[in-house]
């Protein structure tokens, strides 16, 4: 069953940070990016 997605302004913000800045695994870029583009708030 899947569920919707809600991020706080907070959590969007930190996902964004890990995507653009330093050095970080592809794995941990790409779960950030999914959870960014399933956010529904």
């Amino acid at each position: 069953m899947k569920r919707p997605v809600t991020l706080s302004a907070r959590d969007r913000e930190e996902l964004i940070r890990l995507t653009t800045t330093g050095v970080r695994p592809a794995s941990v870029i790409r779960r950030a990016r999914v959870l960014l583009a399933l956010d529904t708030s």
